[in-house]
């Protein structure tokens, strides 16, 4: 048998037009359809038959050839011999009629083994393709189903992660709470109110709006950032300081800068602050801090007795008086050589204003740097110089140029806008006398 037979491929096979064309073939010789059911069926329905295809297709190419000179034989033992010899003699003399017969009919059966083989293998490939399909289509079920519960996970972990800083916020302001009830009852018991376990609390006048104060302490704790975190702003400082020994702090809530200072091994420094709490927990902390204004301090203490003076963020909550006031009486007290540092909000990026200027009721005024620099300048400070801190990451972003003309001039404006919105949140003046 050929192997052409078995392994025939064509893709343009009209399957239908060919089944069409063997009915009628076989319509013609008086062949039903019903006597070829697993051949003649299959194709028309859309499909081969499931349990017996094997076997149809075993007998499909195995019995396909016609023979025209079949075995010859009688079993009769005396007229055997005789019926033989007629019969082949009679096949000898029809053939001429037959064998065109058979030559069309082997020819006609090759075709259709040729085509079912056709269809065969191309239904194998296609349920092949169809199983990888399947296997693909569960894999990637798998895969969602797990991306799924890694995004269900990750949701858990975010609401956890939101719940757990909630908490850390209460906890924290539950901590400050208590050390802010621990500092009122030690004020209390200094100024004689609370003797052996009895209390004596002073008579609670009204107090007018413009008279009322906020806990300053607590503020700071839950808006400035821990002490730690400013600790980290401030260390760009040191290195003004390092060959200064008498420092002064104006204005040193928690003490950050102090303690700087004494880890660097600075034992002549002092801090100075109005606000009651602050004062108290910088003592507790073991840092040198007195409750005293910048400008009677100052008068206080002798020309040249100071050789370093750090101003944080204090100048936007002074009048513009007072603040000409106290960077005119520092250089006064400055040694030759001293070191003077004002930082504050600036105000030539916009988004202090909502995220940092007004979140602080006792803020009076931003300063502008150029402001800032010419009243050190005017009052005697020489080398005055403008450093930027605290940049803000948050961008505009800009567009790429590919195909769009005035894609430069467009990302000017966007790098102007961000100057203007999100450049540095401080800036520090320094002077040197």
């Amino acid at each position: 048998m050929s192997d052409d037979f078995l392994e025939i491929r064509d893709d343009t096979v009209d399957v239908q037009e060919i089944m069409a064309d063997i009915r009628k073939s076989l319509k013609e010789r008086g062949i039903h359809e019903e006597d070829f059911p697993n051949v003649l069926s299959f194709a028309g329905q859309g499909g081969m038959p499931g349990e017996s295809i094997h076997d149809d297709m075993l007998t499909i190419n195995s019995e396909w050839e016609v023979v025209a000179d079949r075995p010859i034989t009688s079993h009769r033992k005396v007229l055997g011999p005789i019926i033989v010899f007629f019969k082949k003699a009679i096949r000898k003399c029809l053939r001429w009629y037959i064998n065109p017969i058979v030559d069309k009919q082997r020819t006609f059966n090759a075709a259709i083994v040729r085509v079912i083989n056709s269809i065969k293998g191309s239904q194998d490939e296609t349920q092949a393709r169809i199983a990888q399909l399947e296997g693909e289509i569960g894999r990637l079920q798998q895969e969602l189903n797990a991306g799924d519960t890694i995004r269900r996970m990750q949701a858990v972990e975010d609401n956890i992660r939101g719940i757990n800083k909630g908490m850390q916020k209460q906890k924290e302001v539950s901590l400050i709470t208590s050390e802010r009830v621990r500092r009122i009852e030690g004020a209390l018991k200094r100024e004689g109110h609370i003797e052996n376990g009895t209390s004596s609390i002073p008579e609670v006048h009204e107090v007018q709006y413009e008279d009322a104060d906020i806990d300053y302490f607590l503020f700071e704790q839950m808006h400035r950032g821990s002490r730690e975190e400013i600790k980290d702003r401030q260390r760009v400082y040191l290195k003004y300081f390092e060959d200064k020994e008498h420092i002064l702090d104006i204005g040193c809530g928690r003490g950050e800068f102090i303690e700087l200072l004494m880890d660097e091994g600075k034992t002549d420094v002092k801090g100075i602050d109005l606000n009651d709490d602050m004062v108290i927990y910088c003592k507790e902390q073991g840092l040198p801090v007195e409750k005293i204004d910048a400008l009677s301090y100052l008068k206080e203490i002798q020309q040249g007795e100071v050789e370093g003076i750090y101003m944080g963020q204090v100048v936007e909550h002074l009048s513009p008086a007072d603040m000409v006031r106290i960077i005119r009486m520092a250089y006064e007290k400055l040694a030759k050589g001293g070191v003077f540092i004002a930082e504050t909000v600036n105000p030539m990026c916009l988004s202090v204003f909502a995220n940092a200027f007004y979140v602080d009721p006792s803020h009076v005024k931003p300063v502008h740097p150029l402001t800032l620099e010419f009243i050190m300048q005017t009052q005697g400070f020489r080398n005055v110089e403008t450093i930027y801190l605290s940049e803000i990451k948050e961008k505009l972003p800009q567009i790429k140029g590919n195909g769009i003309s005035n894609a430069d001039e467009f990302n000017k404006g966007i790098d102007r806008l961000n100057n203007l919105l999100f450049s540095n949140q401080d800036y520090a003046i320094i002077g040197w006398k």
